[in-house]
């Protein structure tokens, strides 16, 4: 499974894929509605909680499906979470990511094959250079 993680190529990292947000209107289409809101003056945060939807290789994050919008004085401290800052008029200011990654990888295939090949290889010739140093001659001789 690491190998076939291993060759990939970032085409966007998770910073441009945040910056890409710069709306209340972008962000509530792509996240939907968030289950914390904090309000002051001038300015609104929205917080997603998120949990891991598999091993800990898996870069996909999936929103609970329970949520519900609660408008708190601060944000309770979650292991996953994102952040979105906005003023008044709608745009994202600012946002803040911690335990998700959304960066976009393309697949590698022939660079993927090439190091299964070669990962084959390397363990047929370990298995070969052990079988060639062990010892087969019998103690009853």
């Amino acid at each position: 499974m690491l190998l076939l993680y291993s060759c990939s190529k970032v085409i966007y990292t998770n910073e441009q894929v945040m910056n890409g947000y710069e709306t209340k209107s972008s962000v509530a289409k792509k996240f939907g509605a968030p289950d914390e809101i904090k309000t002051a003056d001038s300015t609104e945060a929205w917080l997603y909680k998120y949990k891991s939807s598999g091993s800990s290789i898996d870069r996909e994050f999936k929103p609970y499906p329970d949520a519900s919008t609660a408008n708190v004085v601060n944000f309770t401290l979650y292991k996953r979470y994102v952040i979105f800052n906005m003023n008044r008029q709608g745009n994202v200011t600012s946002w803040q990511c911690e335990g998700v990654d959304f960066k976009k990888n393309k697949p590698q295939p022939v660079a993927t094959a090439a190091l299964i090949v070669a990962g084959v290889a390397l363990i047929v010739g370990l298995l070969i250079a052990s079988a060639n140093s062990i010892n087969f001659s019998s103690p009853w001789h």
